[in-house]
């Protein structure tokens, strides 16, 4: 009992995360916006999947078309335009419109576009092409492409662009490793959330029956009204205290004790003001550390959607209904979740707090490349008689069902690490950066370098739909093209972390004399 006592009393002195009593009002705002914005991702993704996947008669060879026609422009467009906007205008400004805006189309959404989509929706062929589905079906598909665009833009652009702008170093390496326990919350409740309306929709409170189920057109329409309305609180709730989380920060930055604060701030607003998109490329392609930062983001995006699209074609061949497909999306939401919150208190923290910069970096691929090769093998020779009979024997069930869970458990494990390891890797290597590195690469690397990436494995997806037929036979040609960008990927994250461990001392310089004036004030 003493060992175990002992033990579980180092963990904590080596990786407890130091929140100190006059920071915990600024922690607890910035952990609950993430928890609320995630929520919201976490219950669009599974809508988002489901609109377009199963409503579609294209199946997944849809998502690669999405992507490169909707979600890339709107994403370029939409960096373009917030770059201007934040010339002209506060950024939490910015933030609070972004944020409603995306939660009105929402409501637009559920409540006139798909219960009238035989009337908005224009008609769809026999057998039609893949591409044709984006425009006839322009509703789901712009729902798919802003869906995609809340996290990236709301989060990480916007929320993070801000909150990085107003924190401490010392501040900066304490926070994001607990932070990331919000997405774990996020995902938890966004799983559950989803499930519970797509499983349950005659066991939902009577309150909720009788003010949407007489506007149902389907099954799923009930689920889509009533996530929505959800989302629509939780988007303004979150505007709320963002709003307290700005007028906190700005309070302090007024104090006599922020001069180092000010001085960083001061710094960053310079950049603001002459913000451009070419001024952002041009830097980015001075540094090798940013450019391998962006291959990073960029290979993450290309070598999961290779995968992703296969996956939720497989899915659907077992899950053919709205509502059971979607209430899988959930469940696998759910665990997702439970896996954020692991890595978050055992791996990521830990590794943050050693400084075990290199196997942050290399963390990520190794676990998509291992669980992507088992889906892949899994798919790749679902019709072997010899796998039947192993799979039969094993599993008592066939390929294509063993195959279709190893790809939940990629997408589990692959969404649980990038959304604590990457992810908390990311954020503090952005602090090893001049200010104005951090302020332009942020707006590339976060609002560009992820579309370019989905965009990017659209294209091969495309291509190898074309050369070898429907999505469920590229998984072979796939798998070798994960591991050429694997590859890619793996040289990135060693010459980052070489950057991290060469800056690590002025790094630590810098946060010692954070510390110092912090503690003198």
């Amino acid at each position: 009992m003493s060992q175990k006592a002992s033990f579980w009393s180092l963990w904590w002195q080596k990786n407890k995360w130091n929140i100190r009593s006059h920071e915990i009002p600024v922690f607890s705002l910035i952990f609950t916006i993430v928890f609320l914005i995630d929520i919201n991702f976490c219950i669009l993704k599974s809508i988002r999947n489901t609109l377009v996947v199963v409503s579609s008669s294209a199946s997944s060879a849809v998502l690669p078309w999405i992507q490169i026609i909707i979600s890339f422009p709107s994403a370029l467009l939409a960096v373009v335009f917030f770059t201007r906007l934040n010339r002209r205008f506060r950024q939490r400004h910015i933030f609070y419109v972004t944020t409603l805006v995306f939660a009105a189309f929402f409501l637009i959404h559920a409540f006139l576009i798909y219960p009238n989509q035989d009337i908005l929706h224009l008609p769809v062929p026999e057998n039609p092409a893949a591409f044709t589905i984006v425009y006839s079906q322009w509703g789901n598909t712009l729902y798919h492409a802003l869906a995609g665009l809340w996290k990236i833009l709301i989060l990480n652009v916007f929320f993070w662009g801000f909150t990085n702008r107003h924190l401490l170093l010392s501040e900066a390496k304490r926070f994001y490793a607990p932070v990331m326990l919000a997405g774990a919350g996020g995902g938890i409740v966004g799983g559950k959330i989803t499930s519970f309306c797509s499983k349950n929709t005659c066991d939902m409170p009577t309150t909720i029956q009788q003010l949407f189920a007489p506007l149902a057109v389907d099954g799923f329409h009930l689920t889509l009204m009533t996530q929505s309305v959800i989302m629509a609180v939780i988007a303004v709730l979150t505007v709320l205290l963002f709003r307290k989380f700005s007028r906190m920060v700005s309070e302090r930055e007024t104090g006599k004790n922020c001069v180092q604060t000010q001085a960083k701030l001061a710094a960053k607003e310079k950049y603001h003001e002459t913000l451009s998109l070419s001024s952002c490329f041009k830097f980015i392609i001075q540094d090798r550390a940013l450019i391998a930062l962006s291959l990073i983001v960029f290979m993450s995006y290309v070598a999961y959607n290779l995968c992703e699209m296969i996956f939720y074609d497989r899915l659907r061949a077992i899950y053919p209904d709205k509502v059971e497909y979607a209430h899988f999306n959930g469940e696998m939401t759910f665990w997702t979740g439970i896996a954020i919150a692991f890595f978050a208190l055992f791996v990521s923290a830990p590794l943050m707090q050693r400084e075990r910069w290199r196997i942050l970096a290399m963390f990520t691929p190794v676990i998509l490349l291992t669980t992507s090769g088992i889906f892949f093998f899994f798919v790749t020779f679902a019709d072997q008689e010899w796998l039947i009979y192993f799979s039969k024997t094993i599993f008592a069930t066939s390929p294509l069902v063993v195959g279709v869970f190893a790809g939940a458990l990629m997408r589990s494990l692959y969404s649980a690490v990038k959304n604590t390891v990457l992810a908390a890797f990311k954020e503090v290597a952005f602090v090893t950066f001049s200010d104005e590195a951090q302020v332009k690469g942020k707006y590339i690397i976060d609002g560009l370098a992820s579309r370019l990436g989905r965009s990017s494995s659209s294209i091969i997806s495309i291509v190898l739909i074309a050369l070898f037929g429907a999505p469920e036979a590229l998984a072979p040609w796939a798998a070798l093209v994960m591991l050429v960008f694997g590859y890619i990927w793996l040289q990135s994250a060693l010459h980052i972390s070489k950057h991290m461990e060469k800056n690590s001392e002025s790094l630590h310089l810098k946060m010692t004399h954070a510390i110092e004036a912090e503690e003198a004030a």
